[in-house]
């Protein structure tokens, strides 16, 4: 596996787990390098985990058994993972689209793929998230494809969707004009406080 390569590895070194990780030093490729802090995060595992392209100088293989033991390991705690490699995130519960900043669309990734739930193959090319597998090849789109319909019937097993699909809608906060915020408080109640106001980092804050 993998993880046993790595332990090959350290063992021929000098300090063998003594031995710095830096981003100075050569020892150890990055990919090795994501494995490590992989191993880390196991050995103390955390409610939040956040992955920003943890699998990225990793082999397609190797993505897939990392991939497969996050899934295993990590089952009492929230993943989020931000992935250009879509097989990555092909088993994951929720997949989130962002273009330019804006959410464009939000479900199971086999939902996202297909019109009804039980297609056989990709049957939504106008969505997002299909296109953008669609253009990984018919080769990889198809084994994409695969993995999100098992991961989607492993997730449903037993239950039934009399109703079809299930959206999920995400809930965008925008910053209120003082006029609508006299409209929701009253025009009595209204003083300057209420006004949100846009901080340097161009985030908005309220008033507690």
């Amino acid at each position: 596996t993998p993880v046993s390569a790595v332990k090959k590895h350290v063992e021929t070194l000098p300090q063998k787990l003594d031995t710095e990780m830096t981003a100075a030093t050569s020892v150890f490729s990055v990919g090795q390098k994501q494995l490590v802090c992989l191993a880390r995060s196991i050995l103390k595992p955390s409610p939040i985990m956040i992955m920003d392209e943890a699998t990225a100088n990793m082999d397609q293989e190797t993505d897939e058994y990392v991939t497969n033991k996050i899934r295993e390991t990590f089952t009492q705690s929230t993943t989020f993972t931000i992935a250009h490699r879509l097989i990555t995130i092909a088993n994951y519960d929720r997949v989130l689209v962002l273009d330019k900043g804006q959410i464009k669309e939000f479900d199971e990734p086999y939902k996202l793929l297909t019109k009804n739930i039980g297609d056989q193959e990709i049957t939504n090319p106008e969505g997002h998230f299909a296109s953008m597998v669609k253009n990984t090849g018919p080769i990889t789109s198809k084994h994409i494809f695969e993995v999100t319909k098992k991961a989607y019937e492993e997730r449903h097993k037993g239950a039934t969707e009399e109703g079809g699909r299930q959206d999920y809608e995400v809930d965008i906060p925008t910053k209120k004009t003082p006029n609508e915020i006299v409209e929701d408080v009253g025009a009595e109640q209204y003083n300057d406080d209420d006004i949100p106001w846009e901080k340097r980092d161009g985030t908005t804050a309220f008033p507690r």
